[in-house]
């Protein structure tokens, strides 16, 4: 009994045992089922079981709210549940696994909810175990960025989450197969090893900091970071567990992210190219309402983008186009045609432009969604030129018109060739002057057969059709035949008339009939070669009659200074000077005779320099002054502080001839030197208040011979030489001469100078030398060569008298001669230019120089007036005087000869 008891205890306590044992493992089991939901309720994953009888035997909570719409289906059959997804794919792949016990993924279009899954099913004691992701959304997005990107080469693959969980401690206590993918490690090496242990190098990153928080705050995460284990970037979605660990659900987002990035640079290079293009651009919805418009767009009108969108762009349309241009458009968005119009769009401004509204309806091939795609074209240059195209139509007719009118009524002859030189077109004045019957084509054939004469036709012929080749203008000058057969003389021309690419697309030419304007020019030529004749015939007298004189005239003056020494008495004296006065008078005849042949036949070339206009009219006024004074004229002349650019000696002989006529012809009153600086020029006045010139007179003044108020030739008044003298070296100057005067006033007499350069300090003063008084000749030898034995012997007496040793020569042989007999050197050589048997002075000089082979000074005394004894003297740098000469020029020039060189 006692072990019949012992048995029941035994068997009692094995009994509690067992219930213990199973009731500890149905905990465990409950506990493992809590965790595995708790698990399972945490994933993104929709997940649900079935039986082998595809019952639903569990459902996450993910899995109602995609399923059943939160309603709990467990204990119904899927496919009861689900009708309309039998004989789908969903359908096959979930039988093969139940059949074949094998686990798969897969997507397919879950049809009774209208959306696309990513499923895993992985096969259970019970039957099957569903994951499954909506992932209607990522294919759309995945799509979209198909579209955007053209350039992908092959559409980014779609992956699951990889999916690991951890404690507190960072174990890790479960890792999926995507996530061992990732971590490029078996489960083994994962599952109860510490994160951080295995991966040392990401502890204190960002990744672990969120981490860290999530635990922290038990609050879920969900962010993108650069991954350091896998050193990628990735999206995790972090969920903490309430036993205190993560639920941790992460997937490479690399490729989106470059996706995302090239789809910015795709929209930012399209924009960029939109806001490129010279057109305003926009888009528009399927319904017509605007919803991008470029910025173009924006800045032309000064529109808001929201304002504008929709509709609202109307409203920068030009009232009057407004209606119009919105019914054309609602009429080509209900009927999916192009739209095209014009209309006026304002500007920001105010002002209104033309644009070409142009758009096409495009359908996306992968939405089917439809939109516009429209440009907004300025063509307000384009209406302006149509208008303009117009108005130079009408204007081009009216123009027709007047040419025509004007052609016909123009005294020339007219026609128009096309390129080849064919002739198209006459105006009436060239039928009405040939002959030719109107419309005829009087080009074909020879050119103008008939109307040009034989002997010209060929010439002028092959000159027009030179032009035609060259396309350049044609001229040339021929007779041509009226209808009447006599010939008159026309000048002809050409012009190409060119378009705008320099082609030429036809030629104009006029005849115009010169025959009186020939026969005129013939005629005046005549005449002027005849008064060519007589004012070279008169040139020629006056510088023969001049040459003549001057020889006895020179020995005049040198045989009265002479005299100086021989004459006693005053009455004798008094004789002299008479005679010496009669000689200055014939000496300023000869030597106004002498300026105006010189003039007349260009001798005299200009010496041009920049001098103070001071120091030539103060040596005038010394010269002049006590004369005007002692004639009881008041004598004034200004200051004047510039430089001038001219010929002193050419300019101060204008200006003392200016003086001399004033002085002359003024009886009272005053003389007046001014200057005064007008319109860049230097502007040197004469004025008196003198007799005056009447107006007939003035247009005569400057003739030769020609004096005002001496109609008896009184000798005293002058020649009638200087203005002709003044005017012919204001001309060769280019120094113009102008005077006005009134009769009874006076008369100003004004020369325009040319401005010389700043005078420097001290110019005034060192800018001239006074002349230097004759020096004695005693112990000096001269030499006189001279074929006239009166102005030979003449020479020496004045010579000898002034103290020189003096030998006399009628040529140079002769001279070499006479000086290798004395075996001297001498001082100076005085000769004559023009010698016998067509030698010249400076031949003689030069072989004077030759002899005693030393450079003489030498003067060139002579009566000739023309430019070779000039240039001659100057070569060698010899004096040159022209006769007659008196003795205190001679004096002079033979002092400056003398002086040493400095």
């Amino acid at each position: 009994m006692a072990a019949l008891v012992a048995w029941a205890l035994v068997r009692s306590h094995d009994r509690r045992a067992a219930a213990e044992r199973r009731a500890r493992v149905a905990e465990a089991a409950a506990e493992a089922d809590r965790r595995s939901h708790a698990i399972l309720e945490s994933t993104t994953d929709g997940v649900y079981e079935v039986d082998r009888s595809w019952r639903i035997v569990y459902m996450n909570g993910r899995a109602r709210g995609l399923m059943a719409g939160s309603s709990d289906l467990t204990g119904q059959r899927l496919w009861e549940a689900f009708p309309d997804a039998m004989g789908t794919v969903l359908w096959d792949r979930l039988h093969i696994a139940m059949r074949d016990r094998h686990p798969d993924e897969f997507e397919a279009y879950f049809a009774p909810l209208g959306v696309w899954l990513f499923l895993r099913v992985f096969p259970s004691s019970a039957g099957l175990a569903i994951y499954f992701q909506d992932i209607s959304k990522r294919l759309l997005a995945e799509r979209a960025l198909e579209r955007a990107v053209e350039q992908a080469n092959q559409i980014l693959e779609s992956i699951g989450d990889a999916f690991y969980a951890i404690d507190r401690d960072w174990r890790i206590t479960y890792v999926n197969k995507r996530a061992q993918e990732m971590f490029e490690r078996p489960r083994a090496d994962l599952v109860g090893s510490c994160l951080l242990d295995l991966f040392p190098e990401v502890a204190g990153n960002t990744v672990i900091r969120t981490f860290e928080a999530a635990m922290a705050d038990q609050q879920p995460r969900e962010f993108e970071a650069l991954s350091g284990i896998f050193q990628r970037w990735t999206m995790f979605n972090v969920y903490p567990q309430a036993g205190g660990g993560l639920s941790i659900y992460f997937r490479d987002v690399s490729a989106h992210r470059a996706a995302e990035a090239a789809l910015r640079a795709s929209e930012h290079r399209y924009r960029t190219l939109l806001e490129a293009l010279p057109q305003m651009v926009w888009t528009c919805r399927a319904d017509g309402s605007c919803d991008f418009l470029s910025q173009q767009w924006l800045s032309y009108t000064g529109q808001r983008a929201e304002e504008a969108r929709d509709f609202g762009w109307s409203e920068s349309v030009h009232p009057d186009d407004r209606q119009r241009l919105l019914t054309i458009w609602i009429q080509a968005v209900e009927a999916r045609t192009i739209f095209d119009t014009e209309a006026r769009i304002r500007s920001a401004a105010g002002s209104y432009h033309w644009f070409k509204q142009r758009a096409l309806p495009i359908t996306d091939p992968e939405t089917g969604e439809e939109r516009w795609f429209g440009t907004s074209t300025d063509i307000t240059d384009i209406f302006e030129a149509r208008d303009a195209m117009q108005a130079a139509k009408e204007e081009a007719e009216e123009v027709g018109l007047r040419f025509r009118t004007l052609a016909d009524s123009i005294p020339q002859l007219a026609w128009m060739a096309r390129p080849d030189g064919r002739i198209f077109w006459y105006n009436q004045r060239w039928y009405d002057y040939t002959g030719v019957v109107e419309g005829a084509d009087a080009a074909s054939g020879p050119l103008w057969d008939g109307i040009l004469p034989a002997d010209h036709a060929e010439r002028v012929t092959a000159s027009l059709q030179r032009s035609l080749r060259t396309g350049k203008p044609w001229e040339d000058t021929f007779p041509m035949a009226g209808r009447d057969g006599a010939f008159r003389w026309f000048l002809s021309r050409a012009l190409p008339v060119h378009d705008s690419d320099g082609a030429v697309v036809l030629w104009f030419g006029t005849n115009t009939d010169v025959t009186d304007r020939l026969e005129a020019e013939d005629a005046l030529r005549r005449a002027k070669e005849e008064a060519e004749r007589a004012a070279l015939s008169k040139s020629k007298f006056l510088a023969s009659a001049s040459h003549d004189l001057r020889q006895p005239m020179q020995s005049l003056f040198l045989f009265s200074g002479a005299l100086h020494g021989h004459v006693q008495g005053e009455k004798g004296m008094k004789a002299l000077r008479l005679l010496e006065s009669g000689l200055d008078a014939l000496k300023g005849l000869l030597d106004s005779l002498l300026d105006v042949s010189r003039l007349d036949a260009g001798v005299v070339k200009p010496t041009l320099e920049d001098f103070p206009v001071a120091l030539l009219l103060d040596h005038i006024a010394a010269g002049y002054a006590p004369v005007a004074r002692g004639k009881g004229l008041d004598w004034t002349m200004e200051g004047c502080p510039l430089n001038i650019r001219s010929d002193r000696v050419l300019l101060g002989r204008m200006i003392r001839n200016l003086v001399e006529n004033a002085i002359r012809y003024t009886e009272q009153g005053s003389i007046a030197i001014t200057c005064a600086v007008v319109g860049g020029r230097m502007r040197i006045t004469v004025a008196d208040t003198g007799i005056g010139i009447s107006g007939e007179q003035l247009p005569r003044i400057f003739e030769e011979f020609h004096q005002v108020g001496n109609p008896e030739r009184d000798r005293s008044q002058g020649l009638g030489l200087g203005l002709a003298i003044v005017q012919r070296i204001g001309q060769l100057l280019d120094h113009p001469v102008t005077v006005r005067s009134t009769p009874g006033v006076g008369s100003v007499f004004a020369i325009e100078v040319p401005l010389g350069e700043i005078p420097k300090p001290g110019d005034l003063a060192s800018a001239g030398h006074a002349p230097m008084a004759p020096g004695g000749g005693e112990e000096r030898l001269a030499m006189v060569i001279d074929d006239d034995a009166i102005v030979l012997l003449g020479l020496q007496a004045i010579l000898r008298e002034w103290g020189y040793e003096v030998l006399i020569a009628g040529s140079g042989e002769q001279a070499v001669d006479k000086l290798r007999s004395v075996s001297r050197k001498p001082d100076i050589i005085i000769a004559d230019y023009r010698l016998r048997e067509g030698k010249v002075g400076t031949d003689a000089i030069l072989g004077i120089r030759n002899l005693f082979d030393a450079e003489i000074p030498a003067i060139i005394v002579t009566g000739e007036t023309g430019p070779e004894c000039q240039r001659d003297a100057v070569r060698h740098g010899f004096g040159l005087m022209h006769k007659p000469v008196t003795p205190r020029q001679l004096a002079g020039a033979m002092e400056r000869s003398l002086q040493p060189a400095e």
